[in-house]
Protein backbone atom coordinates (compact mmCIF):
# COMPACT_ATOMS: atom_id res chain seq x y z
CA UNK A 1 0.00 0.00 0.00
CA UNK A 2 1.26 3.31 -1.07
CA UNK A 3 0.52 6.22 1.40
CA UNK A 4 -1.64 8.78 0.28
CA UNK A 5 -1.63 7.12 -3.30
CA UNK A 6 -4.87 9.14 -4.08
CA UNK A 7 -4.12 12.73 -3.48
CA UNK A 8 -0.37 11.97 -5.19
CA UNK A 9 -2.09 11.02 -8.20
CA UNK A 10 -4.52 13.75 -8.76
CA UNK A 11 -2.05 15.97 -7.91
CA UNK A 12 0.33 14.36 -10.70
CA UNK A 13 -2.74 14.51 -13.23
CA UNK A 14 -3.41 18.33 -12.65
CA UNK A 15 0.09 19.03 -12.64
CA UNK A 16 0.80 17.46 -16.37
CA UNK A 17 -2.65 18.54 -17.59
CA UNK A 18 -2.48 21.94 -16.26
CA UNK A 19 1.15 22.67 -17.75
CA UNK A 20 0.14 21.06 -21.21
CA UNK A 21 -2.70 23.74 -21.45
CA UNK A 22 -0.37 26.48 -20.57
CA UNK A 23 1.69 25.87 -23.02
CA UNK A 24 -0.25 24.19 -26.26
CA UNK A 25 -2.70 26.82 -26.01
CA UNK A 26 -1.45 28.60 -29.35
CA UNK A 27 -1.80 25.19 -31.47
CA UNK A 28 -4.81 24.82 -33.44
CA UNK A 29 -8.21 23.95 -31.12
CA UNK A 30 -8.76 20.58 -32.97
CA UNK A 31 -5.24 19.68 -32.74
CA UNK A 32 -4.99 20.80 -29.31
CA UNK A 33 -8.14 19.13 -28.00
CA UNK A 34 -7.18 15.63 -30.00
CA UNK A 35 -3.94 15.72 -28.30
CA UNK A 36 -5.33 16.43 -24.86
CA UNK A 37 -7.56 13.46 -24.74
CA UNK A 38 -4.43 11.89 -25.84
CA UNK A 39 -2.27 12.51 -22.97
CA UNK A 40 -5.36 12.51 -20.32
CA UNK A 41 -5.61 8.82 -21.80
CA UNK A 42 -2.00 8.25 -21.39
CA UNK A 43 -1.76 9.63 -18.10
CA UNK A 44 -5.34 7.60 -16.87
CA UNK A 45 -3.93 4.21 -17.83
CA UNK A 46 -0.46 4.27 -16.47
CA UNK A 47 -2.28 5.88 -13.16
CA UNK A 48 -4.63 3.24 -13.14
CA UNK A 49 -1.92 0.56 -13.07
CA UNK A 50 -0.90 1.99 -9.65
CA UNK A 51 -4.74 2.66 -8.48
CA UNK A 52 -5.08 -1.79 -9.52
CA UNK A 53 -1.80 -2.27 -7.63
CA UNK A 54 -3.42 -0.21 -4.46
CA UNK A 55 -6.85 -2.08 -4.55
CA UNK A 56 -5.09 -5.46 -4.88
CA UNK A 57 -2.85 -4.68 -2.12
CA UNK A 58 -6.07 -3.59 -0.28
CA UNK A 59 -7.94 -6.61 -0.90
CA UNK A 60 -5.19 -8.57 1.02
CA UNK A 61 -5.21 -6.53 3.56
CA UNK A 62 -8.34 -6.74 4.42
CA UNK A 63 -8.93 -10.36 4.07
CA UNK A 64 -6.28 -10.82 6.55
CA UNK A 65 -7.70 -8.19 8.92
CA UNK A 66 -10.52 -10.39 8.56
CA UNK A 67 -9.06 -13.19 9.86
CA UNK A 68 -7.04 -12.12 12.45
CA UNK A 69 -10.24 -10.14 14.10
CA UNK A 70 -12.26 -13.04 14.24
CA UNK A 71 -9.90 -15.53 15.59
CA UNK A 72 -8.68 -12.77 18.27
CA UNK A 73 -12.16 -12.48 19.16
CA UNK A 74 -12.72 -16.11 19.43
CA UNK A 75 -9.68 -16.49 21.96
CA UNK A 76 -12.29 -13.85 24.41
CA UNK A 77 -14.74 -16.00 27.04
CA UNK A 78 -18.62 -15.86 26.34
CA UNK A 79 -18.11 -14.98 22.29
CA UNK A 80 -20.92 -15.18 19.86
CA UNK A 81 -19.61 -16.87 16.63
CA UNK A 82 -22.13 -15.10 14.54
CA UNK A 83 -21.59 -11.46 16.12
CA UNK A 84 -18.30 -11.88 15.93
CA UNK A 85 -18.52 -12.85 11.93
CA UNK A 86 -20.68 -9.67 11.63
CA UNK A 87 -18.99 -7.17 13.30
CA UNK A 88 -15.64 -8.35 11.95
CA UNK A 89 -17.04 -7.81 7.91
CA UNK A 90 -18.41 -5.18 9.17
CA UNK A 91 -15.57 -3.23 10.14
CA UNK A 92 -13.41 -4.64 7.52
CA UNK A 93 -15.70 -3.22 4.67
CA UNK A 94 -15.87 0.20 6.34
CA UNK A 95 -11.92 -0.18 6.30
CA UNK A 96 -12.33 -1.07 2.25
CA UNK A 97 -14.95 1.09 1.20
CA UNK A 98 -12.16 4.33 2.65
CA UNK A 99 -9.37 3.06 1.69
CA UNK A 100 -10.40 2.41 -1.86
CA UNK A 101 -12.55 5.98 -2.00
CA UNK A 102 -9.06 7.53 -0.88
CA UNK A 103 -7.66 6.57 -4.45
CA UNK A 104 -9.79 7.39 -6.45
CA UNK A 105 -9.09 10.61 -8.88
CA UNK A 106 -11.95 12.88 -9.62
CA UNK A 107 -12.33 12.93 -13.85
CA UNK A 108 -11.50 9.12 -14.33
CA UNK A 109 -14.01 6.63 -14.81
CA UNK A 110 -12.49 3.93 -12.24
CA UNK A 111 -14.70 1.83 -10.08
CA UNK A 112 -13.70 -0.53 -7.54
CA UNK A 113 -17.65 -2.36 -7.08
CA UNK A 114 -16.27 -6.11 -8.91
CA UNK A 115 -13.31 -5.61 -6.28
CA UNK A 116 -16.07 -5.11 -3.50
CA UNK A 117 -17.56 -7.94 -4.45
CA UNK A 118 -14.78 -10.38 -4.60
CA UNK A 119 -13.57 -9.22 -0.95
CA UNK A 120 -17.01 -9.79 0.17
CA UNK A 121 -16.74 -13.70 -1.58
CA UNK A 122 -13.62 -13.59 0.15
CA UNK A 123 -15.20 -12.53 3.42
CA UNK A 124 -17.97 -15.69 2.98
CA UNK A 125 -15.33 -18.21 2.31
CA UNK A 126 -13.48 -17.23 5.07
CA UNK A 127 -16.13 -16.75 7.37
CA UNK A 128 -17.49 -20.78 6.32
CA UNK A 129 -13.87 -22.23 7.20
CA UNK A 130 -14.20 -20.56 10.24
CA UNK A 131 -17.62 -21.58 11.04
CA UNK A 132 -16.82 -25.19 10.33
CA UNK A 133 -14.00 -25.02 12.75
CA UNK A 134 -16.18 -23.49 15.15
CA UNK A 135 -18.46 -26.29 14.67
CA UNK A 136 -16.04 -28.89 15.34
CA UNK A 137 -14.75 -27.23 18.63
CA UNK A 138 -18.87 -27.23 19.63
CA UNK A 139 -19.19 -31.02 18.50
CA UNK A 140 -15.44 -32.36 20.35
CA UNK A 141 -17.45 -30.59 23.89
CA UNK A 142 -20.54 -32.02 22.99
CA UNK A 143 -18.85 -35.11 22.69
CA UNK A 144 -16.63 -34.67 25.80
CA UNK A 145 -20.19 -34.03 27.97
CA UNK A 146 -22.16 -37.38 26.33
CA UNK A 147 -18.47 -39.35 27.39
CA UNK A 148 -19.16 -38.04 31.23
CA UNK A 149 -22.73 -38.60 31.44
CA UNK A 150 -22.41 -42.30 30.24
CA UNK A 151 -20.26 -42.95 32.76
CA UNK A 152 -22.96 -43.28 35.37
CA UNK A 153 -25.73 -44.98 33.79
CA UNK A 154 -23.35 -47.51 32.28
CA UNK A 155 -22.19 -48.29 35.67
CA UNK A 156 -25.66 -48.48 37.28
CA UNK A 157 -26.95 -51.14 34.99
CA UNK A 158 -23.75 -53.11 34.72
CA UNK A 159 -23.56 -52.91 38.92
CA UNK A 160 -27.27 -54.94 38.75
CA UNK A 161 -27.49 -56.39 35.53
CA UNK A 162 -30.86 -58.04 34.76
CA UNK A 163 -32.74 -59.27 31.73
CA UNK A 164 -33.60 -55.33 30.81
CA UNK A 165 -29.92 -54.33 30.83
CA UNK A 166 -30.03 -53.30 27.10
CA UNK A 167 -33.31 -52.01 27.48
CA UNK A 168 -32.80 -49.68 30.38
CA UNK A 169 -28.79 -48.66 28.77
CA UNK A 170 -30.29 -47.54 25.59
CA UNK A 171 -32.91 -45.61 26.87
CA UNK A 172 -30.53 -43.58 29.03
CA UNK A 173 -28.21 -43.44 25.88
CA UNK A 174 -31.07 -42.00 23.83
CA UNK A 175 -31.69 -39.23 26.58
CA UNK A 176 -28.18 -38.00 26.73
CA UNK A 177 -27.98 -38.02 22.63
CA UNK A 178 -30.82 -35.98 21.93
CA UNK A 179 -30.69 -33.43 24.59
CA UNK A 180 -27.06 -33.15 22.84
CA UNK A 181 -28.11 -33.00 19.15
CA UNK A 182 -30.91 -30.50 20.12
CA UNK A 183 -28.29 -28.43 22.38
CA UNK A 184 -25.67 -28.39 18.73
CA UNK A 185 -29.05 -27.20 16.92
CA UNK A 186 -29.80 -24.62 19.15
CA UNK A 187 -26.23 -23.31 19.17
CA UNK A 188 -26.16 -23.64 15.37
CA UNK A 189 -28.69 -21.79 14.28
CA UNK A 190 -28.26 -19.11 16.92
CA UNK A 191 -24.80 -18.69 17.98
CA UNK A 192 -22.98 -19.97 14.09
CA UNK A 193 -25.61 -18.91 11.75
CA UNK A 194 -24.67 -22.15 10.51
CA UNK A 195 -26.36 -23.53 7.54
CA UNK A 196 -28.81 -26.23 7.09
CA UNK A 197 -26.37 -28.34 5.18
CA UNK A 198 -23.74 -27.68 8.17
CA UNK A 199 -26.48 -28.63 10.78
CA UNK A 200 -27.27 -31.61 9.43
CA UNK A 201 -23.85 -32.53 8.46
CA UNK A 202 -22.81 -31.58 12.40
CA UNK A 203 -26.08 -33.32 13.58
CA UNK A 204 -24.93 -36.64 11.86
CA UNK A 205 -21.12 -36.17 12.99
CA UNK A 206 -22.67 -35.66 16.45
CA UNK A 207 -24.69 -39.05 16.35
CA UNK A 208 -21.59 -40.89 15.17
CA UNK A 209 -19.61 -39.65 17.55
CA UNK A 210 -22.48 -40.45 20.44
CA UNK A 211 -22.46 -44.30 19.48
CA UNK A 212 -18.69 -44.11 19.34
CA UNK A 213 -18.36 -42.83 22.91
CA UNK A 214 -21.24 -45.56 24.23
CA UNK A 215 -18.61 -48.61 22.12
CA UNK A 216 -15.57 -47.27 23.97
CA UNK A 217 -17.10 -46.78 27.54
CA UNK A 218 -18.71 -50.83 26.52
CA UNK A 219 -15.76 -51.93 25.59
CA UNK A 220 -14.17 -50.51 28.60
CA UNK A 221 -16.45 -52.39 31.08
CA UNK A 222 -16.69 -55.68 29.06
CA UNK A 223 -12.56 -55.71 29.70
CA UNK A 224 -11.95 -59.60 31.15
CA UNK A 225 -10.73 -57.77 34.67
CA UNK A 226 -14.12 -55.90 34.67
CA UNK A 227 -16.48 -58.42 33.60
CA UNK A 228 -14.30 -61.39 36.40
CA UNK A 229 -15.68 -58.43 38.67
CA UNK A 230 -18.66 -58.15 38.15
CA UNK A 231 -19.35 -62.60 38.12
CA UNK A 232 -17.35 -62.39 41.67
CA UNK A 233 -19.93 -59.86 43.08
Amino acid sequence: MIPDLGPKMSSAMKKVLGEFEDQAQRYHKETFRRKFEELKGTVDLRLHVLFRGQISGLHSICTKRFQNEVETALKREGYNFAKVVLNAKEKVMEIFDKEAQAVMVEGTDWSYDHDRELLLNDIEEQASRLRKDEISRVLDRLEKQVKTELEEPVALVFAKPSETIWDTLIAEFEKVKEAKVEAFKEKAAMGLNATEEDITEGVEGLKVRAWTALRDRLDGECEPTHLLLRLRE
